[in-house]
């Protein structure tokens, strides 16, 4: 995340721990400043807890253990309540923020943000949304639109990091256009010498382009296709003389 600008995940009242655990594993995954919980109602370091949460174990041990929603307050500068449940024209407290429409209005905020996630059995209440700073919640075309603890925050998590979060470097080479050319020239070689109707020759060509140039070949697999059509085109030409 951004250097002025972290995330807290924070628990309001969670039964269970194999979900605070799966938080815990999402926290460490995703960087998280904190993982707060509010008045748990699990044991957040039993063997089931610590069990999902595998390397994200040390989430566990260091969370942040409040007796009361005010006191979140003293963690974050800014907290974004989620709910699944929308506003009326009699509760407009549950106006909420896309996803979407909040990860990208993130970028005009900075310091520590805390995402806050109600009981699984009944997210947040209004009191508790009149002390956030936004309401956001996750579009499901769905009419069971209700996710798991867990799963809401990956999802939160992930669409933020998507906005905010260090790019990952992955040692993965895509092949160049020369290296790309060259298999295609060479398997056009070898289709030449088939003893087949060029019409057919010709459909064999074009559609090895396509596949080739539809396909995310890394530099490695190039270098061996290209060794692999040598050898081939080397053993032809032995067994022709």
């Amino acid at each position: 995340m951004d250097s002025e600008r972290s995330l807290s995940v924070i628990l309001v009242e969670p039964l269970y721990p194999l979900n605070v655990g799966a938080v815990a594993r999402l926290c460490k995954i995703f960087q998280a400043k904190h993982l707060i919980l509010i008045n748990p109602k699990c044991d957040h370091l039993s063997d089931q807890a610590k069990m999902a949460a595998t390397h994200g174990g040390e989430y566990l041990k260091k969370a942040i253990i409040l007796n009361s929603f005010e006191e979140a307050k003293d963690f974050c500068d800014v907290l974004a309540g989620f709910s699944s449940r929308e506003g009326t024209s009699r509760n407009l407290i549950r106006t909420p923020w896309m996803l979407e429409d909040f990860a990208q209005h993130l970028s005009e905020i900075s310091g520590s943000i805390g995402l806050v996630f109600g009981r699984e059995s009944d997210g947040l209440r209004n009191d508790e949304l009149s002390l956030c700073d936004f309401m956001v919640t996750i579009p499901i075309n769905s009419p069971y639109n209700v996710l798991n603890l867990s799963h809401a925050v990956a999802i939160a998590l992930y669409e933020l990091h998507k906005k905010f979060g260090t790019p990952r470097e992955f040692k993965f080479r895509v092949a160049n256009d020369a290296e790309k050319e060259r298999i295609i020239m060479m398997w056009n070689k070898l289709v030449n010498e088939l003893n087949l109707p060029e019409r057919r020759k010709k459909s064999i060509r074009l559609s090895f382009k396509n596949l080739v140039g539809r396909a995310m070949i890394s530099g490695r697999e190039a270098h061996a296709l290209i060794g692999a059509l040598k050898e081939i085109k080397s053993q032809h030409l032995t067994l022709t003389k």
